[in-house]
């Protein structure tokens, strides 16, 4: 009875790792990190400024909004 609670804990660690090795193989996708100078971001495209990524995203000056985000969204409101 005591070993079952060993084989659990052995086939649970086993697991975690065969998941773990599959997902580093894998190139990164939509969660790679953008670049560090990256301000704005409109389609996958960064600008430095918000009057450049609002024109991208076809916004008029007076109805972007910039969501508070990492790097910062632009949406036309």
């Amino acid at each position: 009875m005591r070993r079952l609670p060993a084989l659990l804990v052995v086939s649970l660690l086993l697991a975690c790792g065969a998941q773990s090795g599959a997902a580093s193989a894998e190139p990164p996708g939509d969660d790679a990190a953008p670049p560090s100078d990256c301000d704005y971001e409109v389609k996958g495209t960064c600008y430095k400024d918000q009057a450049a990524a609002c024109e991208a995203a076809g916004c008029t000056p007076d109805n972007c909004a910039v969501l508070e985000s990492y790097p910062m969204q632009i949406e036309c409101s």
